[in-house]
């Protein structure tokens, strides 16, 4: 069965009417995400360009991004709190990879004892 019969027949056999938004939207994202994977294959994570970015870091900034949707007051302290101690954890392992990559840079600049 190819991708959109599978989808077809998800929604159809699915064809409630729920009020709640976030839950038919949460119905949606499976159905499709179930379709797709024997099609197109099952992505986990998003790779990342910036080798200073550890999982921790990106865990930290999805919840900071669920704190951010939030409109509330401890909505905003938490994302403020999540914000400011993402900023400090990136700061430190950003120049850390940069001190890695000088110690290399140095090691390879450095003479041999050859003479050219």
């Amino acid at each position: 069965m190819n991708y959109r019969c599978e989808i077809d027949t998800a929604v159809v056999a699915e064809n409630r009417e729920s009020a709640d938004v976030n839950g038919r939207w949460k119905h949606c994202k499976s159905t499709v995400i179930k379709a797709a994977e024997p099609t197109l294959g099952h992505k986990t994570r998003e790779e990342v360009r910036t080798p200073w970015v550890t999982v921790e870091m990106i865990d930290m900034t999805e919840e900071r991004r669920k704190w951010k949707s939030i409109h509330s007051e401890e909505g905003h302290k938490k994302y403020i709190s999540l914000n400011n101690r993402l900023r400090r954890i990136t700061d430190k392992s950003r120049e850390k990879w940069w001190d890695q990559q000088m110690v290399v840079l140095v090691r390879l600049s450095v003479p041999t004892g050859a003479s050219d």
